[in-house]
């Protein structure tokens, strides 16, 4: 596996562009028509739900995943350091790996989250608008 850090950093970094040319898009969207704006918040939290599901089960996946590195105490890991036991820290290694992306995926999902949570607040922002308009009328 490629350098951890290096892999979430890139997977981080892709995910939140991503994010922000949704917003862009969205916003461009707002200013034109309030209609058409409703329709795409409504499709990209529907789309966030259904990537939501997902998460969620790779999440429970991860969780297992992370369980197994935790097990690894401090005094094993000593031991096999001081006797160069190669396949224990090879094993560990690969551990970290799989512990590294599983937390990667936990914190996408987290991300996912939020970017719903905004959508959510930008759509109830605006009913109020459109509320405020149709009493005027």
């Amino acid at each position: 596996m490629s350098d951890a850090i290096t892999t979430f950093n890139l997977s981080l970094q892709t995910h939140l562009k991503g994010i922000e040319n949704r917003f862009a898009a969205l916003n461009a969207k707002v200013g034109s028509n309030i209609d058409q704006a409703d329709k795409e918040l409504h499709r990209q939290i529907a789309a966030l739900e259904a990537n939501g599901a997902k998460a969620k089960a790779s999440a429970e996946a991860s969780a297992t995943v992370m369980k197994k590195w935790v097990a690894d105490s401090v005094s094993s890991v000593e031991g096999w350091k001081s006797k160069l036991d190669i396949g224990m820290l090879t094993a560990r290694a690969e551990r970290a790996d799989h512990y590294a992306k599983a937390a990667s995926e936990v914190a996408i999902a987290g991300v996912d989250a939020a970017e719903k949570a905004a959508l959510d607040a930008k759509l109830a922002h605006a009913d109020v608008r459109v509320a405020k308009a149709s009493k005027a009328l």
